[in-house]
């Protein structure tokens, strides 16, 4: 990661004022969530790091402000330096969660993602109140090797 000064310089932002990163969705689950995004913006006051879901950069519908800012790289500083997290339905759930960070859930109506991996892999975690690492059994392995674990044994 970047130092933390490093990190709120390059999107000008105040790391008093509180941030928060959304993380986009891929295009399968939903599509343009400039919204939702502005939204909260407008709602909550606090500066916005859009993390772009690798398949999305281009298909969202919102220009940057002096409070929403846009990020393709770096998603372990967001991670870091972000005081929540928030989103649709997307994997990067699992890495803030690894992180330490609360997961704020948006929901839309009509849609319904209690029905997706994500959800159903997460219910046991959220239900039993148990921190991520001890719901997955790890000890000092680094996220990405978590997360690269977890992943095949959804997907494979």
């Amino acid at each position: 990661p970047i130092r933390k000064d490093k990190f709120f310089a390059k999107y000008n932002f105040n790391p008093k004022d509180g941030t928060l990163l959304y993380v986009c969705s891929s295009p399968a689950i939903y599509g343009d969530e400039s919204i939702f995004i502005n939204k909260l913006a407008q709602d909550t006051g606090k500066q916005i790091i859009v993390q772009l879901h690798p398949d999305k950069p281009k298909s969202i519908d919102l220009n940057e402000t002096d409070k929403i800012k846009f990020s393709i790289t770096d998603s372990y500083s967001n991670y870091i330096y972000c005081d929540e997290v928030w989103g649709i339905n997307t994997s990067a759930f699992l890495e803030a969660q690894l992180m330490g960070k609360n997961i704020r859930i948006v929901k839309f109506p009509g849609l319904d993602t209690h029905d997706s991996v994500h959800f159903k892999s997460f219910a046991p975690l959220w239900e039993e109140k148990q921190t991520i690492k001890e719901w997955l059994g790890v000890q000092d392995k680094l996220p990405s090797e978590l997360v690269a674990e977890y992943i095949n044994v959804l997907y494979l």
